[in-house]
């Protein structure tokens, strides 16, 4: 039987692998520019080639295609990767390399480490052609109807064809992670038999299957065409340059002075020097191109450069949006927030315009937009410098895979693939993660400043977010001794919204773990409440998580699973979706038993932000409230109200965080004072993180980039290590979370990678 991770990565692809494509109608589609002519002719090339041993074919591929005299693909070498060492291991057979960069390589056994961050394409090799995991219909066969993906009645059979699939998947997941992609070609052999496949964020177009032997002119014209082509048309993004000297320092010094800032610290602190690996590699940057509109010029576009290192979100999976973000820095010095992400050409908004949008109706704790704006196919070198206008681009940066699924050849049955345009914002407001608060004194005004900005989006834009979750909240110091205060981000999601507070989409969108119940449970139009109830949600799991439990609450575990992931709290085994929060009313059940060792913490929860998010018939709805829109306004009043009395952020001290059991004490922030000398000792300097120090010595690509996790530290063993991100499940609506139905409602939404992670 399937594990439930492996039979979700095959659900998602079967909506995503369009095939079989006719090899030379595959070739002049994504390498038409670049012509066979020259080529050494492909006769008896591969007449050596048995169907043995994995090795022993690699071993012969390797030989014949570099060839003794003249290569295929010059300019290129393929080499021998490493043997993987388990089910789950992302380490293709042969990997094609740039040729100089094989020549400082050093090979062990004859096999060379797989370098991601420098993969031109990869060979994948099964030794019988039986491990086909795609399936040619036979003449006749009405394509609209078939499948692509091959089915067999052998469950362990079956299992072997899914778990090679997942393993290309994988291979291709980790190259977009350490390179940056718009797309990437990989061959996948098969016994005598092969197919070439190219890969994007929409999904995945395979060829027909083809003989090596008999057919194998296709092949080299395949190589041939692939050293002869630019670098857009082999799948890289145009748009990304390698950082200079001057910029990386520049950036260095932007960098600490902001992280500086956002944790009230000294300069030369440790705080800052620990944080700084987290955005910074020495030798590990780029400069991205952001292209927007030029107002002043119509036609023209704006094109500014910034630099960027260590991408602080990275995407959960090869598919979707693929969102990317980093701390960012120009050439002026300034830092920003980019996020480079794959847009929904429909059904979803552009998030620059929906913020431009909200700024002008008056929207506090929101992003402050700079640039924002979709990416050119090919960029001219004189314009990668950035800080001028050019004209509009005639081409953009959008997957393909989408674009075949009509096609006559396409075997169409639950392909759903859509359109993907290559995306970057750039934004003023530059933070720290919601999970870095300092005890309940800094993490309810955070909140309760969220509370606003839903407040205000909806009372005075007509919108609701739905998509409030911990990842989507951040603290930002806007100046030197000011205190933090949350701001709410991500708002592609946002939808316009009645007098009532209902969405115009019924859509369902929105981070699992913080869903409302009731959307979990039955697809409905989401509503201002449900806004509400997520935040109390994020709230809460800051609470379990990091603040001060009574010693009846020393199982957690079991409290936050219940809660957030549906599993019973007697027995194994997981609910029907949303049902923890439905059980125990929001969790009231927990709430009212006294969860904090910190009265005024209970007294927030039980007292004021419960009342308003159960649903307005129980008993322990506010009673001054009388429908969603009056809860809204008063659940804002009373928190206000409340935190004003409550000075807990310089009185209450009670409330110091928790990580992994034991006690944080944290200090006040302390800020520079005019001709102070007094200086923070390390011992002292504290922060609530539990990500482990890197060292600044490590030398990254240019082109490669790191993927962070972008999720709290849980301090249990087994508990949930990933916040799910949402993703598409019909065409036109992109960002509803899965089709959910009787078997599958209660599996993990975010892709899943086959593949053991770095630490």
């Amino acid at each position: 039987m399937l594990c439930d991770r492996l039979h979700d990565l095959i659900t998602d692809a079967k909506a995503r692998c369009v095939g079989p494509m006719p090899p030379h109608a595959f070739l002049d589609t994504f390498l038409g520019k670049a012509r066979p002519r020259g080529m050494p002719s492909p006769r008896n090339v591969l007449k050596a080639l048995k169907p043995k041993t994995t090795e022993y074919m690699a071993q012969t591929l390797v030989s014949a295609l570099n060839g003794k005299y003249r290569s295929r693909c010059p300019g290129f070498r393929l080499v021998a990767g490493e043997l993987p060492t388990g089910l789950e291991d992302t380490k293709p057979g042969l990997v094609c390399y740039a040729a100089n960069h094989v020549d400082g390589m050093k090979p062990v056994d004859g096999r060379y480490k797989t370098d991601f961050s420098q993969v031109e394409f990869f060979i994948d090799i099964e030794q019988s052609e039986d491990d086909d995991f795609f399936c040619d219909p036979p003449a006749g066969t009405l394509r609209g109807r078939a499948a692509f993906i091959r089915d067999v009645e052998d469950e362990t059979k079956q299992e072997a064809l899914y778990r090679s699939l997942a393993r290309n998947i994988s291979c291709v997941d980790q190259t977009f992670v350490d390179q940056h992609r718009v797309g990437l070609f990989s061959i996948f052999v098969f016994g005598l038999s092969t197919r070439i496949l190219r890969w994007d964020r929409a999904g995945v177009i395979a060829t027909e299957a083809f003989h090596l032997q008999k057919d194998s002119g296709i092949l080299c014209e395949f190589l041939w065409r692939f050293a002869h082509a630019s670098n857009a048309e082999r799948g890289f993004d145009c748009t990304v340059r390698s950082a200079t000297d001057a910029e990386e320092q520049l950036f260095r010094t932007a960098i600490a002075r902001h992280a500086r800032i956002q944790l009230g610290v000294y300069e030369g602190s440790p705080e800052v020097e620990r944080i700084m690996p987290m955005h910074y590699s020495p030798g590990g940057l780029v400069a991205l191109m952001v292209v927007d509109e030029d107002e002043a010029n119509p036609g023209m576009c704006r094109v500014t450069r910034w630099i960027v290192s260590r991408s602080l979100v990275a995407p959960v999976g090869l598919w979707g949006r693929g969102t990317t973000g980093y701390w960012a820095v120009d050439i002026n010095g300034t830092v920003g927030f980019l996020k480079d992400t794959w847009r929904y050409t429909k059904g979803m908004a552009i998030e620059g315009g929906v913020l431009a949008e909200l700024h002008k109706a008056g929207v506090r704790n929101i992003p402050e937009v700079l640039h924002y704006g979709d990416l050119p196919e090919t960029v001219r070198s004189k314009d990668a410098d950035g800080f001028h206008s050019i004209p509009r681009p005639s081409a953009y940066q959008v997957t393909k895979s989408q674009a075949f699924r009509t096609a006559d050849w396409a075997c169409r049955r639950g392909l759903r693939a859509s359109a993907q345009m290559h995306h970057r914002m750039v934004s003023k407001t530059v933070g720290m993660a919601l999970k870095d608060f300092m005890g309940s004194r800094e993490l309810l005004p955070a909140i309760q400043d969220t509370l606003i900005a839903i407040s205000d989006t909806f009372e005075k834009a007509g919108k609701i977010h739905r998509d409030i979750s911990l990842n989507n909240i951040i603290l930002v110091r806007d100046a030197e001794g000011e205190k933090r205060h949350g701001c709410l981000i991500d708002w592609e999601s946002a939808a316009p919204a009645d007098e009532n507070g209902r969405a115009s989409s019924k859509s369902r969108t929105g981070t699992r773990v913080f869903m409302a119940a009731r959307l979990l449970a039955e697809f409905i139009e989401p509503t201002i409440q449900d806004d509400l109830e997520a935040l109390f949600y994020v709230a809460l799991y800051c609470g379990i998580h990091w603040l001060e439990l009574n010693p009846t609450f020393r199982n957690s575990r079991a409290v936050a699973q219940h809660l957030f992931n549906d599993e019973p709290v007697y027995g194994s085994g997981q609910g029907t979706p949303g049902s923890g929060k439905a059980e125990t009313e929001c969790g009231a059940v927990y709430l009212e038993r006294g969860m904090f060792t910190t009265d005024h913490v209970n007294e927030w929860f039980l007292d004021i932000a419960l009342r308003h998010v159960v649903p307005l018939d129980s008993p322990r709805a506010c009673k001054e409230c009388n429908s969603e829109i009056a809860r809204l306004k008063h659940f804002r009043e009373k928190t206000s109200s409340f935190l004003g009395k409550a000075l807990l952020w310089d009185v209450d001290r009670a409330d110091n965080r928790w990580l992994g059991g034991q006690k944080v004490h944290y200090t006040a922030p302390i800020v520079p004072q005019a001709g102070s000398s007094r200086k923070r000792k390390a011992e002292d300097d504290v922060v609530g993180r539990a990500e482990p120090q890197q060292s600044q010595d490590v030398k990254v690509p240019p082109l490669k980039r790191s993927r962070t996790e972008n999720v709290p530290a849980i301090p249990y063993v087994d508990a949930p290590t990933e916040i799910v991100a949402s993703q598409p499940s019909e065409v036109n609506a992109p960002m509803v979370e899965t089709p959910v139905g009787e078997d599958d409602a209660q599996r993990p939404i975010g892709k899943i990678r086959l593949r053991r992670r770095a630490s």
